[in-house]
């Protein structure tokens, strides 16, 4: 058999008390289960609609089903499948789960919905309702400490104006208003946020400012790319990388500062023509630069390996 079904589904089905039927498909993929019980599983269907191709030798054509890949949830306590979707998935944290349904009219195609366990859901186009009864045009995968950034895309005509990022709690409540550039991920209830003034800070889980200090930039960077950095920051070893006046140190979730300003670039390191591009640490560390000298700092924002390669 090409696919089987996880261990983890077997005992589920062992251990119920009840006869209850097998899950309904063999399964691509499996998620180790959340705190809430519950994986997020994938697998494949024929076609609904059959795709029609020109069979050759012959006149007319010829219908062919072809098989797609679609997304879902098992509750591994009531082994039931729910939240059937035709778009990735992601896993549950702080009770609640997001996922994703293309809409037209809508920046990107997709709109964010809010899934929770109790409901049971088997079809995200008509069972789950949009976050907080409003439509927003991205947002994060999953919820930390039970805050997940979100954005809404302001158009003039038919071309893209504007767009503000906020947060909402797993109620879909918008405990932030959708007022910032661009939004991070929170960490020990601390997160990176721009304003409109460009500038960087860090804000707790109620959106007051925790950090003294504005940054220029923030997140982890790579080499000859002035705009590439990442959009919606996060923490990586417990540090956040920020920028002030040209060089970069790090912040922890306390706001503060546990290296100085010393570094040219971070979170890069060249290897022969090519370069790897760390989003955090490795092994307990990360590169930095400094006077065209690589070396790696701790997590503890110590120079583990001085400065010294080229």
């Amino acid at each position: 058999m090409k696919h089987a079904i996880t261990l983890a589904l077997l005992l589920c089905l062992a251990a119920t008390a009840q006869a209850q039927s097998a899950p309904p498909h063999e399964y691509l993929s499996v998620s180790p289960p959340s705190a809430e019980g519950i994986c997020v599983v994938s697998w494949e269907e024929l076609s609904a609609t059959p795709e029609r191709r020109q069979k050759v030798g012959s006149e007319g054509d010829t219908l062919i089903y072809l098989p797609k890949t679609l997304y879902g949830y098992y509750d591994l306590r009531s082994c039931r499948e729910f939240g059937r979707s035709t778009r990735e998935v992601y896993p549950f944290s702080d009770g609640v789960a997001v996922a994703f349904l293309e809409v037209d009219g809508c920046y990107g195609g997709d709109i964010t919905y809010l899934i929770y366990p109790g409901s049971i859901p088997l079809n995200l186009a008509s069972n789950c309702a949009y976050v907080s009864g409003l439509r927003y045009d991205n947002s994060g995968h999953q919820f930390h400490n039970r805050r997940l950034w979100v954005g809404r895309y302001d158009f003039y005509g038919e071309r893209y104006k504007d767009h503000r990022y906020g947060y909402i709690d797993p109620a879909g409540n918008e405990v932030i208003p959708t007022r910032y550039l661009c939004t991070g991920s929170f960490y020990n209830g601390c997160a990176a946020v721009q304003d409109t003034g460009y500038r960087w800070m860090l804000v707790d889980t109620a959106g007051q400012r925790m950090s003294v200090h504005q940054y220029d930039r923030v997140g982890f960077t790579k080499q000859d790319a002035e705009d590439d950095y990442e959009m919606h920051p996060r923490f990586a070893g417990g540090l956040l990388p920020v920028q002030r006046g040209g060089k970069w140190g790090y912040v922890n979730s306390y706001a503060q500062e546990v290296t100085p300003y010393l570094y040219d670039l971070v979170g890069y390191l060249p290897i022969g023509s090519r370069s790897a591009y760390y989003h955090g640490f490795s092994q307990g560390l990360t590169p930095v630069q400094r006077g065209g000298k690589w070396g790696f700092i701790d997590t503890l924002g110590r120079e583990a390996i001085p400065p010294q390669f080229d």
